[in-house]
């Protein structure tokens, strides 16, 4: 039989994606700067110490690949995905 799922998931419009913005610790998230349509080097960090690079990254579902990286990570935007990044971090300090 078809399955009318495949086919319609097949035939849909790619979703439209905001680019993400990230900051990496140099040296980190190669994964990441291989996706990246932009990568800025040695820009201040979260933490206001250079060492960090920002890359924009235009694909969907990132929080996963983000929080893979821990603290050489950083989501500057979109806000969905910082949100996203900082509820699941809380939901495993509130578990521990």
């Amino acid at each position: 039989g078809t399955d009318v799922r495949s086919v319609a998931h097949r035939l849909a419009p790619p979703r439209a994606v905001a680019p993400a913005t990230l900051l990496l610790r140099e040296g980190a998230g190669h994964g990441l700067r291989r996706k990246a349509v932009a990568v800025e080097l040695d820009v201040p960090g979260p933490d206001d110490a250079s060492g960090w690079d920002r890359v924009t990254v235009e694909e969907a579902d990132l929080a996963d690949e983000v929080l893979s990286f821990g603290a050489d990570a950083y989501v500057e935007g979109p806000e969905e995905l910082r949100d996203e990044v900082v509820r699941r971090l809380r939901a495993v300090v509130e578990a521990s």
